[in-house]
């Protein structure tokens, strides 16, 4: 259990200063929206950011989701609004078999592709049943 905690961790870590996650300031210059109004849709569930692994109080937005197209966002964050952020960042990130080598940020962004996809797989990881799809 201590070395899947430490992976954990270091996933954080990497992640949360890796340049494609970012600051308050630089979502909002890149969102093209102030701060106010990131904050207002993460709160709102409309968007999701990262808490600073060693608990500075800081958080990080991955900037891919302000390109996704902001309905198909919100049905996946919904699904994992009492999850932890680490765990739903991990979720959006790894590639699954399931979604055809795509990760669920990756179909997230393709309105080609059918959403509930990924809101199968959320749920099957969600309810314990990872490995099943």
């Amino acid at each position: 259990m201590a070395r899947a905690r430490e992976r954990g961790r270091r996933f954080a870590v990497d992640e949360y200063s890796n340049p494609q996650n970012l600051t308050l300031s630089r979502a909002s210059e890149y969102a093209h929206r102030g701060p106010e109004t990131i904050c207002a849709l993460q709160s709102a569930g409309r968007l999701y950011a990262l808490p600073d692994p060693d608990c500075t109080g800081s958080w990080r937005y991955p900037q891919w989701q302000f390109n996704a197209p902001s309905s198909r966002l919100a049905c996946v964050l919904q699904m994992f609004s009492k999850c932890n952020r680490w765990v739903l960042h991990s979720f959006m990130l790894c590639r699954r078999e399931a979604l055809h080598g795509r990760s669920p940020a990756e179909v997230i962004l393709d309105e080609a592709i059918d959403i509930q996809q990924v809101l199968d797989l959320a749920s099957i990881e969600l309810n314990g049943e990872q490995g099943a799809a």
